[in-house]
């Protein structure tokens, strides 16, 4: 993990938690109770599934009150990339 590379949500980076993880590490959540991969009962074609119904649901609502939608997915895995 980049030290400054990016934000998290809690708009902190890398860095903090790697300078100071003897003093909020075990504060720290792992895994939440939204994450549906990388739990033991869940598989990870879950996501796919969601991803799929999604994009099926936006597909059908045309017409509708609906106007705009931006859908992202972070589909990146760790050899990837280099850092």
């Amino acid at each position: 993990m980049f030290p400054t590379k990016s934000h998290g949500l809690d708009g902190m980076p890398a860095l903090f938690y790697q300078r100071y993880w003897h003093v909020i590490g075990n504060y720290v959540d792992v895994i939440s109770e939204y994450q549906s991969a990388f739990v033991p009962s869940r598989l990870i074609t879950d996501n796919i599934i969601a991803a799929f119904e999604s994009i099926h649901a936006i597909q059908r609502r045309r017409g509708s009150a609906l106007k705009k939608m931006i859908l992202t997915l972070d589909m990146s895995k760790a050899y990837d990339r280099v850092e």
